[in-house]
């Protein structure tokens, strides 16, 4: 029986940040697989969901030769042991666009 490595792919995923707003981390592995470096600072941002379901999307800094690209990446296990071998430089992203909220109704408006 063989060893699940996560690392390691055999499958490539394209990722366009013209069409595509967050990327996955096959994504992020082929990039890693076809040269590209991981700067060591990343940020982070959450997104909260009902109250209670989080998402958290890192902003990975990647660099080959003179190329720089910043890829929005969403968070799942493999994700995170990604982040935590190669970004040891953690910050949360200070985001421009104000926090959606759902809006909140008054009791006496469906009466």
């Amino acid at each position: 029986m063989t060893e699940f490595d996560p690392f390691s792919t055999d499958m490539t995923r394209h990722w366009c940040p013209k069409s595509q707003y967050y990327a996955t981390g096959d994504a992020l592995l082929t990039y890693i697989n076809n040269g590209w470096s991981i700067q060591q600072e990343a940020c982070f941002e959450e997104f909260w969901h009902g109250g209670s379901r989080r998402v958290v999307v890192y902003y990975v800094n990647l660099v080959r030769d003179d190329q720089h690209i910043t890829m929005p990446v969403i968070d799942n296990p493999v994700v995170g042991q990604l982040i935590a071998r190669f970004c040891p430089q953690l910050r949360p992203q200070i985001s421009p666009r104000p926090r959606a909220r759902q809006p909140q109704w008054l009791r006496s408006s469906f009466n």
